[in-house]
């Protein structure tokens, strides 16, 4: 199956966003296999952090200078946020770009398979928790809920995806829907 998505991803023609206005970001959508199935990393922001306090996201943030693209930018968050080693996720594909509603950042998506089981070392900064979440679970229709939201006085799709007790929910929940609309036929 994981040469099913790298397939998948590698042929997928992504919408790319531009804006002078938004800031460029980037995101890890980390993946691993555990007892047949698929699990995504998820992290829970903390309190302490400046945007998106509590919510649930994918390890990544703003590009630095020192970054020599968005998929280093990825690579470089997830090692800050959850201390994976950028060598220990394959990259398999990019995204579509996404729009954040509140914090006017433009996310880049990158795909990545990690090796199980994985010593995560959480930034207790940035980090509440690490969540591994079965795609199983979120593949799941009783688990999902769908929107409209507005960005720029335009209706925008969205989605929100029910983990017991968590919610995931705005630029995440997008970038997770289109993920699993890709990934569909491989399963």
């Amino acid at each position: 199956m994981k040469a099913d998505f790298r397939k998948i991803l590698s042929g997928y023609k992504k919408r790319r966003l531009t804006s002078s206005e938004r800031i460029s970001a980037a995101v890890l959508v980390p993946l691993f296999q555990q007892d047949n199935d698929w699990h995504i990393v998820f992290i829970k922001r903390t309190y302490l952090v400046s945007n998106h306090k509590g919510q649930i996201a994918f390890p990544g943030g703003a590009r630095d200078e020192t970054d020599a693209d968005l998929k280093a930018t990825a690579l470089r968050e997830s090692r800050e946020e959850i201390g994976l080693v950028p060598e220990d996720a394959a990259i398999i594909g990019e995204l579509d770009d996404e729009f954040t509603t509140t914090s006017n950042y433009i996310m880049t998506p990158f795909v990545g398979i990690i090796p199980y089981p994985y010593v995560f070392t959480p930034n207790r900064f940035e980090v509440d928790t690490i969540l591994t979440v079965p795609l199983s679970v979120l593949l799941d229709e009783n688990n999902l809920s769908s929107d409209t939201e507005m960005l720029d006085s335009r209706p925008l799709p969205s989605y929100s995806y029910r983990y017991g007790d968590t919610i995931i929910w705005g630029a995440t929940a997008r970038i997770l829907h289109k993920f699993i609309e890709l990934i569909k036929p491989a399963l």
